[in-house]
């Protein structure tokens, strides 16, 4: 209606329209407009975005919303979080870790879900519970499906994300993709990367329907040669794709070890 009576014949047409743009457009980008789309479409993470410094606008809306659709479809899950040991050997043990996995991302041949990844330059050699992974052996693992790369327990028993999916009951219907990717143990946001990172590679699959993310590990860094075993990993993001929790299954130790993560947020 405002239109309709501002464009009359005898306005000048021209000018009104860019007026009333001008206005909209003051409008849309208004600061009080966007924190209430942030609280929401976001509601329980926006006193955690780390935007002390500026305001929520619409610029801030595209990128957490960017960040959570690449989360909710696999493309590409980054978690900062804890895994909480149970059991006799490593209950109350604690350790942070810095997860991050990819499905394929359109026009980037360099990320992919079915590429194994080897990390840095510094990473290697890779080991395997203490045995070293030839080229010959890598180019094995590379060449097969990511969610059926084995995997190796500390007494040598194999397992996949097929594997995983099986036994945790998974709906076989449910449409994954390939995901692969790394786990930088004992790191978090503020830890930068270096020759000295205790890193477990990882391969396996995600459904976005359960937004459920199987993975198995199939090798660590020179670095974490002794120290890390490999483990397997049945994991679930919430509705929003903020929040991360699942289990690890050890050495088949009943899937009674805990995970919990929040997506790393722009």
């Amino acid at each position: 209606k405002l239109l309709v009576l501002e464009c009359l014949p005898w306005q000048d047409v021209a000018g009104k329209m860019v007026l009333l743009s001008h206005t909209w457009r003051e409008q849309s980008m208004a600061q009080r407009l966007w924190a209430m789309k942030h609280a929401e479409h976001f509601g329980r993470i926006v006193p955690q975005l780390p935007y002390k410094d500026r305001p929520l606008d619409v610029h801030s809306f595209r990128k957490l919303r960017k960040v959570q659709l690449a989360a909710l479809t696999g493309e590409n899950i980054e978690i900062q979080g804890v895994w909480t040991g149970r059991g006799h050997t490593y209950e109350g043990e604690i350790e942070p870790f810095r997860l991050v996995v990819r499905h394929s991302l359109a026009g980037d041949a360099g990320i992919s879900g079915d590429r194994l990844w080897r990390g840095n330059a510094a990473d290697g050699p890779f080991w395997r519970n203490n045995e070293p992974l030839s080229s010959k052996h890598l180019r094995a693992l590379a060449a097969m499906r990511p969610d059926e790369r084995p995997g190796y327990d500390d007494f040598g028993r194999a397992f996949t994300a097929i594997d995983i999916k099986r036994s945790r009951l998974c709906d076989p219907q449910q449409k994954c993709v390939f995901v692969s990717g790394f786990i930088q143990w004992g790191a978090n946001r503020n830890v930068p990367e270096g020759p000295e990172r205790f890193v477990e590679f990882v391969s396996g699959c995600f459904s976005a329907t359960e937004r459920r993310l199987l993975l198995a590990g199939t090798h660590v860094s020179n670095a974490a040669r002794g120290s890390l075993g490999l483990d397997c990993y049945d994991l679930q993001l919430t509705e929003d794709g903020f929040r991360l929790q699942g289990a690890t299954n050890g050495n088949f130790e009943n899937w009674i070890h805990q995970v919990q993560g929040e997506l790393m947020l722009p």
